[in-house]
């Protein structure tokens, strides 16, 4: 799966900009450590994939970056653990569960269906293109705000 994320990286390093995908580079290297890959070997076969000179050497050499630059925190990301292995997402993302949200909705209280009554209603009826509710001189003579 990895090596499989890489070539399409390495196909859409001609296409998107290439700082946009190191995000991707990051997560897919982090995943590679993990699971006891040479990052060097699989980024630099993915790197023969690229059709963009630029990206393919930013892949090559993405491991060997220093490990400040190449980590998650680097890239706003971290790893956690769920009930499918692991995962990696922003830091302040957690998994809710169909309960929770059930939960935090019930303890909302439902919006109002009517409209509230406007401070300024001359700025509102402008804004909403709306006729005065009552006649004036202007919507006498047919000028509508």
């Amino acid at each position: 799966m990895i090596a499989q994320g890489l070539a399409a990286l390495a196909i859409l390093g001609e296409v998107d900009d290439p700082r946009d995908l190191t995000f991707y580079l990051a997560a897919l290297h982090y995943s590679a450590l993990r699971l006891g890959i040479d990052t060097r070997k699989l980024f630099g076969q993915a790197a023969s994939l690229s059709p963009s000179t630029f990206f393919g050497e930013q892949m090559r050499g993405f491991p060997t970056l220093p490990p400040a630059s190449r980590d998650l925190g680097a890239y706003r990301l971290r790893d956690a653990t769920t009930g499918e292995g692991f995962d990696i997402v922003p830091p302040n993302l957690r998994r809710l569960s169909l309960a929770h949200l059930q939960a935090s909705v019930s303890n909302v209280a439902p919006r109002s269906r009517t409209r509230p009554e406007p401070v300024d209603r001359g700025l509102t009826e402008l804004a909403l293109c709306e006729p005065k509710p009552t006649a004036s001189p202007r919507a006498k003579s047919g000028n509508m705000v």
